[in-house]
């Protein structure tokens, strides 16, 4: 939840501060030269987004409710096979913290 998205913003005001005072760079940085602040702020979006569907099962997760209308546990349950009922279970509150999905 909020302790979550703090660390992602931290994470990301960290890399920028380091990056735009040349203290620290990292292999990622290192190949390309950005030289205006503009371009770094373009790949915050992403970046978070990318963050945030981390993992193995939350992108087919919103697969199955945005495309299947799948709404019940269960059966989400069923589809993703391999998947344990805590780890559904803690994907889901997760994508509900960040504003992904909602319960009725």
């Amino acid at each position: 939840g909020y302790n979550r998205k703090r660390r992602i913003i931290t994470a990301f005001h960290t890399a920028r501060n380091s990056f735009a005072h040349g203290v620290q760079k990292t292999r990622v940085f290192a190949r390309f030269q950005i030289r205006k602040r503009e371009v770094m702020a373009r790949c915050v979006p992403m970046s978070t987004l990318q963050t945030v569907l981390s993992g193995k099962w939350k992108f087919l997760i919103l697969w199955y409710i945005a495309i299947y209308k799948v709404q019940r546990f269960g059966s989400l349950l069923r589809l993703l096979d391999g998947i344990t009922q805590s780890t559904l279970t803690k994907q889901l509150r997760e994508l509900e913290d960040d504003g992904f999905i909602h319960r009725n």
